[in-house]
């Protein structure tokens, strides 16, 4: 018999593993529109019925959606203006 020893790592469960508690989000601690992730600020600008949304950035998006839930209803994108209609 030789006199070596082996060392056995035995994995253990950690709660995040066993479903106790939840996964952590990937995101910024907070609340509020800058705490949420790019598609949910596309999606709820889309609920409100604000167009223009696919190329805006996270700020552009948080500053027409606090617009138009203050009031200021943008129903477009910053810089975009309504096709003129024709006589």
């Amino acid at each position: 018999m030789s006199d070596t020893t082996t060392d056995v790592v035995i994995p253990t469960s950690s709660a995040s593993d066993s479903g106790d508690t939840p996964a952590k989000p990937n995101r910024r601690a907070g609340t509020g529109l800058n705490s949420m992730l790019l598609p949910e600020l596309k999606a709820l600008a889309s609920s409100l019925g604000i167009k223009g949304t696919t190329g805006m950035r996270k700020s552009q998006l948080v500053e027409v959606i606090t617009a138009n839930q203050s009031g200021s209803a943008r129903t477009s994108a910053p810089g975009r203006r309504p096709a003129a209609k024709s006589a």
